[in-house]
């Protein structure tokens, strides 16, 4: 019986570990997406942004606003295309926090003695979901993101190695 769980366990692992590169790959491909959406929504008409932003009392709302949006626009092409995926999700995941803490104060302020308040606020989902996805890659040592085909492909990746 306990060899029985051993080998589950293991078919499991191998299963995990062979999905796991291309999860962490469609997971980039949609929040590049949705963030090159949002920034070039918010690129086409600045008025809203900067509406929003000097009603939440934001210095410098206009420039702030096109901060904002260039950094989802191009942020979120440069995760979707794979290039600097790493570098470009510090900004993003700034902007992030910066987005909550500013819409959300009291549920940030009641974070000790109301969790539940600070997971249940909208923003909560879009920061935790992109932070682990990238806390997932920037702790994996071997991971490198042009090798997600490898899970996929195995006896390709072994017969074009040159390892």
């Amino acid at each position: 019986m306990i060899a029985l769980l051993e080998k589950l366990y293991r078919w499991l692992i191998t299963i995990g570990n062979a999905l796991r590169s291309p999860v962490l790959l469609l997971i980039r491909l949609f929040w590049g997406w949705q963030f090159f959406l949002t920034g070039k929504g918010k690129l086409m008409d600045l008025s809203k942004p900067t509406q929003y932003f000097d009603s939440l009392g934001i210095p410098f709302p206009h420039a702030q606003a096109i901060l904002v949006a260039c950094t989802e626009c191009f942020g979120g092409l440069l995760l979707l295309v794979g290039l600097a995926s790493r570098l470009v999700s510090v900004p993003l995941m700034i902007l992030l926090t910066v987005a909550y803490i500013t819409t959300e104060s009291e549920a940030v302020r009641s974070i000790l003695t109301d969790p539940d308040k600070f997971t249940s606020a909208a923003p909560f989902l879009f920061l935790s979901l992109p932070k682990s996805a990238c806390w997932n890659e920037l702790n994996d040592p071997g991971y490198h993101p042009g090798t997600a085909w490898r899970a996929i492909f195995p006896s390709a990746a072994l017969a074009g190695s040159s390892h």
